[in-house]
């Protein structure tokens, strides 16, 4: 997992994620919690599905006027572009939070939180609450 953090920027498949949703906007983060939805049913959510998913939940929160305040500027001008957008995605409050809830239920099922579970429990704990926060404000 190329990850340099655990914010939900902090790793090469959000950054990925960021490249489509420039290009896609609102439907990619659509896009990302039918795939992880649909990957979690048929039995386990990839890597890069799960770092999509939490980006896009991050998209959300912005979208919804309740930001990291720690996100990086230069994400923003992104982020911005799309909100309208994304903030009138039907139910996406709760796809957003259904989403995180999936990628981080158990390790059996995320190679996300698996991926983090093996880097041992600081960084866990790290990638978790970082998840925890991020839940808060999609609240």
């Amino acid at each position: 997992m190329g990850a340099w953090g655990a914010g939900v920027f902090d790793n090469d498949d959000a950054g990925d994620w960021l490249y489509e949703f420039e290009e896609r906007g609102a439907d990619a983060v659509s896009e990302a919690f039918t795939t992880v939805r649909d990957s979690h049913a048929a039995g386990y959510v990839e890597l890069p599905e799960g770092g999509a998913a939490v980006a896009a939940a991050e998209a959300v929160a912005f979208a919804l006027g309740r930001p990291d305040p720690e996100i990086m500027y230069s994400i923003t001008a992104t982020l911005k572009r799309h909100a309208p957008a994304v903030a009138a995605l039907p139910d996406i409050r709760s796809r957003a939070r259904d989403a995180l809830s999936l990628v981080t239920e158990e390790e059996a099922t995320s190679e996300l939180l698996e991926l983090w579970m093996e880097g041992g429990e600081d960084g866990a704990g790290d990638f978790l609450a970082a998840i925890a926060a991020l839940k808060a404000r999609l609240a």
